[in-house]
């Protein structure tokens, strides 16, 4: 953890949708070559602003070369703020997705470790009935209202897997499948995720 007086200030900020860019316009892939102790091991990002609310934003990840490997994650960012590793990544896109109007994305690429595995969010309104797939990462979903028929569908390439999913108003419940079928409408839910 950093020591309390010991502020992260900005790189830069966007007011509204675009990608994301590090100073001098640069994009984070060419800081792969930075000297030792220059190239970024983390990301933080805040929104603020006139209107509550946070804004939706989506990272990739990946490795440069033939068949690098690329983790993507849309998640949302309120005032709060999201700190997420990069440590060991050749490339990363940034883009933020949506907002509320007055709404801003600030953020700041950090040589600084992540100090400690923190789950980044994301909210979800759904339609019932209706099926969703979990969104990449995702580890445990509260729901903002009760759905005692909800369920998990597992596929294996093979008949579809059918687990019973009732969900709890508020209540936090591992993810045990790749989609959720829920019946009650309409549905708010929050997916917390695994940080990249």
């Amino acid at each position: 953890m950093l020591p309390e007086k010991q502020r992260i200030e900005a790189t830069g900020s966007r007011p509204n949708p675009g990608s994301v860019m590090s100073p001098g316009g640069l994009d984070f892939c060419e800081l792969k070559d930075a000297p030792e102790g220059t190239r970024p091991l983390s990301l933080y990002l805040v929104a603020n602003g006139t209107a509550p609310g946070a804004v939706k934003v989506s990272l990739t990840l990946g490795r440069s070369g033939r068949g690098g490997a690329e983790v993507k994650r849309e998640f949302h960012v309120d005032a709060r703020g999201a700190w997420l590793s990069v440590a060991g990544w050749d490339v990363a896109s940034l883009q933020y997705e949506a907002g509320p109007s007055g709404m801003i994305l600030a953020y700041a690429w950090l040589t600084l470790p992540v100090p400690s595995s923190r789950p980044i969010f994301f909210w979800q309104s759904i339609a019932a009935p209706g099926t969703i797939p979990c969104p990449p990462g995702a580890r445990v979903v509260t729901p903002a209202i009760a759905d005692a028929g909800a369920t998990w569908i597992q596929t294996d390439g093979g008949a579809p897997f059918v687990i019973a999913a009732p969900l709890v108003a508020g209540a936090p419940l591992l993810v045990a499948g790749s989609s959720l079928t829920i019946l009650v409408a309409p549905q708010t839910v929050c997916w917390e995720l695994e940080p990249v």
